[in-house]
């Protein structure tokens, strides 16, 4: 594995040219470039840097994203799109790397925590824009970062220059750990989000060893572990920062790393399942009424429930897992599954929610998760979320993308809340319902 230093964002014929802001680039000893022009595919190629093309796609409601991808017929299909939510469907099933450019940038900024969390099939956006320093705005959006990790979204951080001249180069980049030197190894980690994002500090190693986490640098001054809703959870004046998350219940730790003057950098969040640092979980719920399939996309599936009138017939699974491919086998569309379940027990109570194919989960018609990746085979526990549930009955339904037969199931089960930082001694879990 080796660290490759590269920038996503970057314009020319502006104020500079091509070769000016290639060279400036090599010279500063960056490993990869996308040259990322608005709504103009700019091929390029260089002697040492790698290049991966990409456009940055923008409409006239001042949406911005930057799009990624060798496939050349994804990236000259978004210049004919002027609607972005339509694009980011196409774009969720095309090979291709979305990322939410300057959400803070200029009053009303470009995007909102809303617009954010209705923009589903980009798996990043910039937490630091180094052209927005002499813009109109704020160069950081760390805030909408963890309000949207808050809330299920896992999105991954990225810093970029958006250079449109020469002074804008070096501002801010990204640092992959790729398998080897080439834009395919360099496209793959970040896909993976194997990276960290920087505007001045190194660091040289992340890790998780079983309850505990690592960040190890070169020149930090400070590094705090942020939790859910941007809480610091921990600080240390060192290079080096050893944190156990033991007693938080939160769904996610991410770290931020202060350096010399207003030098930072921000690894990508590690989510966590609570396994042996929050209350006990549940067994798996294995009983459902499961719908019919409808042949709605998953990012457009609509909320619904047992009311509605959607052929629910009984499903029973087997070991923990509830499989709908027995009968749907290979039908593409979405299926509901749904319950209810009587709460005795008020309080922050963690969902999770093992699954294949994209998911969305709503508690009582409210959407409180959504994963649009697929990932095989089904792992439990996969996708933790905390919802406020009080004393009665809720209603909570799954919406599952069948994907062409490659969602089959899903697994779920309950962790138990806390209560003033303590793990209540008895536990009443949720008690499935009939219909």
């Amino acid at each position: 594995m080796v660290w490759l230093k590269g920038n996503l964002h970057t314009h020319v014929g502006e104020g500079m040219s091509l070769t000016e802001a290639l060279e400036r680039y090599a010279e500063l000893g960056y490993d990869f470039l996308s040259i990322s022009d608005h709504m103009k595919l700019t091929l390029a190629r260089h002697r040492r840097l790698l290049l991966i093309p990409g456009i940055e796609w923008n409409s006239f409601a001042g949406e911005h994203m930057g799009v990624y991808s060798f496939h050349q017929a994804v990236l000259r299909r978004c210049l004919k799109s002027g609607e972005q939510l339509g694009l980011l469907r196409y774009l969720g099933k095309q090979p291709a790397l979305v990322v939410l450019n300057h959400p803070n940038w200029q009053e009303p900024e470009h995007y909102s925590r809303k617009q954010l969390m209705a923009r589903t099939s980009a798996i990043g956006m910039e937490i630091y824009n180094g052209v927005i320093e002499r813009l109109e705005g704020c160069a950081l959006a760390t805030d909408k970062w963890d309000y949207l990790l808050s809330r299920g979204r896992r999105l991954f951080g990225f810093a970029s220059d958006d250079a449109h001249s020469l002074a804008d180069i070096g501002r801010g980049w990204i640092v992959v750990r790729a398998a080897s030197r080439t834009p395919a190894a360099v496209y793959d980690a970040i896909l993976r989000g194997d990276f960290y994002s920087s505007t001045g500090v190194t660091i040289r190693s992340i890790r998780r060893q079983k309850a505990r986490f690592i960040v190890d640098t070169a020149d930090a001054d400070e590094i705090w572990a942020i939790g859910s809703k941007g809480v610091c959870l921990a600080r240390v004046s060192a290079r080096r920062m050893e944190f156990k998350p033991a007693g938080y219940g939160g769904s996610y730790v991410r770290f931020t790393v202060f350096g010399r003057g207003a030098a930072m950098a921000w690894t990508q969040p590690f989510h966590l399942d609570g396994s042996g640092e929050s209350g006990p979980k549940s067994a798996f719920i294995t009983r459902w009424w499961l719908s019919r399939i409808d042949m709605h996309r998953l990012s457009d599936a609509p909320s619904v429930n047992l009311r509605m009138p959607m052929e629910w017939t009984p499903a029973e699974g087997k070991d923990g897992f509830v499989s709908v491919h027995h009968r749907y086998g290979n039908k593409d569309g979405v299926v509901y599954l749904a319950n209810r379940f009587m709460i005795h027990q008020a309080g922050d109570w963690t969902v999770f929610l093992g699954h294949d194919g994209g998911a969305k989960v709503f508690v009582d018609g409210e959407q409180v998760l959504y994963q649009p990746l697929r990932i095989n085979p089904c792992i439990a526990d996969r996708s933790p979320v905390t919802v406020r549930l009080t004393r009665g009955t809720h209603e909570i339904v799954i919406a599952l993308d069948t994907d062409n037969g490659m969602g089959q199931g899903i697994y779920f089960r309950f962790m138990s809340p806390r209560e003033k930082g303590k793990i209540s001694r008895a536990v009443v879990f949720p008690k499935r319902l009939a219909r």
